[in-house]
């Protein structure tokens, strides 16, 4: 009898100490884990619109390679000034004066032009770049459009080249994706080639 009355108790300690147990249970049905989102690989345009050749920053090519490209096309360039500009004022206007202004303005022109029409018409190199493997990509589109152009190598020239402001073109040392004034205004930047090949990337693909 005694051992029945130990027996029921212990079971009425079991069933208390399970209640007890059962009270202090955690709640893990009610919490719920939300997975973080992973980084987005692109970086999409602020209007929403697709991004094209958003390629890790190290893709892009850095300020000496893009500086010794440049001096490769101003040397070109300065021997077509001579050609089409002193060599075509000396003989048609040999008997009147043309100012240093104008002069400028014209070997201006030369460059802007020798920029925009090449970088157009090889989707994105000029001779200097060619020598150097870098081509100018922009983030939206796949191919650079005339406007696309026009706004970076006409007017991101034009812009570049008064004064103090051509120290501007500082800026694509510092900046993540390698841009300059022009860069920016177009939304373009300069990415090397050799890079792109070897990650086995194409440059007229869609980015993940």
């Amino acid at each position: 009898m005694n051992d029945k009355n130990t027996f029921e108790e212990k079971d009425l300690n079991n069933e208390e100490t399970k209640v007890i147990f059962e009270d202090e249970k955690p709640e893990f049905e009610s919490i719920e884990f939300v997975e973080e989102p992973k980084e987005n690989s692109n970086r999409p345009n602020n209007d929403g619109k697709k991004s094209y050749n958003d390629y890790p920053d190290f893709f892009f090519a850095g300020f000496f390679i893009r500086f010794f490209a440049f001096l490769v096309d101003s040397i070109i360039i300065g021997a077509f000034s001579r050609i089409l500009v002193d060599g075509s004022l000396s003989l048609i206007f040999k008997d009147f004066y043309v100012s240093s202004m104008a002069i400028n303005l014209l070997r201006l022109l030369v460059l802007v032009l020798y920029f925009t029409i090449l970088t157009y018409a090889t989707n994105g190199q000029t001779i200097g770049k060619m020598l150097f493997g870098i081509r100018v990509v922009s983030f939206r589109e796949p191919r650079l459009k005339l406007g696309t152009v026009i706004t970076r190598e006409f007017f991101g020239r034009i812009i570049h080249s008064y004064g103090i402001l051509q120290a501007l073109y500082v800026i694509c040392a510092f900046s993540p994706r390698k841009q300059h004034l022009g860069d920016i205004l177009a939304d373009t930047s300069v990415v090397t080639e050799k890079v792109i090949e070897a990650s086995k990337l194409d440059l007229s693909t869609e980015n993940y």
